[in-house]
């Protein structure tokens, strides 16, 4: 039997980790190991995180798991009473009772922080991850697809609407200052969006300063207010890995306020168009699959149903019980 260690991550042994996301998702369509300056820079650079909720599995000296648990205040403060469970186990070291140990490690870590549930996310080849999660009391909370619109084909036209006038701004080139405002349109924007929670600034920063991907903003506004926004993302560093030439839509969304002007549509498609611009050939995007509004807008400008995943949640207490 070999000898299974676990130690919380440090600074020292965040490479290894970074190896072992990498491994654990290498089969999986669209999915990358963060860069160890991206893991950096959400572990030791998050005022939230705590090397206690972490633990990196090694078996006879080789790193082959790793996992955590986020406790988020805003979360919390949006009435959500859940933490974030992160698990990765590279393929040869699965079903052998490794993620059954660090599933309860963060259950035990996570009641231990007065939170009564545990979320995470699956993606559909992942058999074994979904079948570890099945055992462990997890269950489906609700469910992403992923859109996809394939080659260079020429977007329909939009015009901008009355009213607003479009800016486009880098990622890297967005300062402090305006990127606290982009987050609070963000903010306001999802407010009523199925289990959203306030974002912070800092973490919109943080991953500024230390993703390599290309990104872009497009901004509608109105006077000086940001009324609309759509993030578009070239995936620079899955592409040179894959020789694929993909683009997302990450963030897309309007401030209720303004809805139902075209302006959610025109931002859209000004974001495609940064996307061909940039040389892609396939744009992907995510929504919640009972967006029926979303997904109808989408489809009418080319994207197609690709593949889901699912986020799922293991309730640590009775939800009639009040938090001590």
């Amino acid at each position: 039997m070999p000898e299974l260690t676990i130690e919380p991550l440090t600074k020292d042994n965040i490479r290894e980790v970074v190896e072992v996301v990498r491994l654990s998702k290498a089969e999986l369509p669209f999915e990358r190991a963060p860069t160890v300056e991206e893991m950096t820079a959400f572990t030791f650079g998050d005022s939230e995180f705590h090397p206690e909720g972490s633990w990196l599995v090694r078996s006879d000296g080789r790193p082959v798991a790793w996992a955590r648990a986020l406790v988020e205040r805003n979360r919390l403060s949006a009435g959500l009473d859940d933490a974030y469970f992160e698990l990765d186990i590279v393929p040869d070291a699965r079903d052998v009772g490794i993620g059954e140990t660090l599933t309860a490690r963060a259950s035990d870590y996570v009641r231990a922080r007065g939170v009564g549930k545990m979320r995470t996310r699956a993606v559909e080849p992942e058999k074994w991850r979904l079948d570890l999660l099945s055992r462990e009391g997890f269950a489906e909370s609700y469910r992403i697809f992923f859109l996809v619109r394939r080659g260079r084909i020429e977007l329909p036209e939009a015009a901008i609407p009355d009213g607003v006038r479009l800016v486009r701004r880098p990622y890297k080139d967005c300062g402090d200052e305006e990127m606290t405002r982009i987050v609070e349109a963000f903010n306001d924007t999802f407010q009523d969006h199925f289990n959203f929670a306030p974002e912070r600034p800092e973490m919109f920063i943080k991953y500024r300063d230390s993703s390599e991907d290309p990104e872009c903003f497009s901004l509608a506004m109105d006077g000086e207010e940001i009324v609309g926004l759509c993030l578009s993302h070239e995936d620079m560093l899955y592409n040179q890995e894959n020789g694929t030439k993909w683009g997302w839509i990450n963030i897309l969304g309007v401030r209720p306020p303004h809805r139902r002007r075209g302006i959610g549509r025109f931002l859209l498609l000004d974001g495609m168009k940064w996307v061909l611009e940039r040389g892609m050939d396939t744009t992907y995007i995510g929504v919640y699959a009972k967006n029926e509004k979303a997904l109808g807008m989408y489809t009418s400008v080319g994207f197609v149903k690709d593949r889901e995943s699912m986020w799922l949640e293991k309730r640590l207490r009775d939800p009639t019980l009040t938090t001590p």
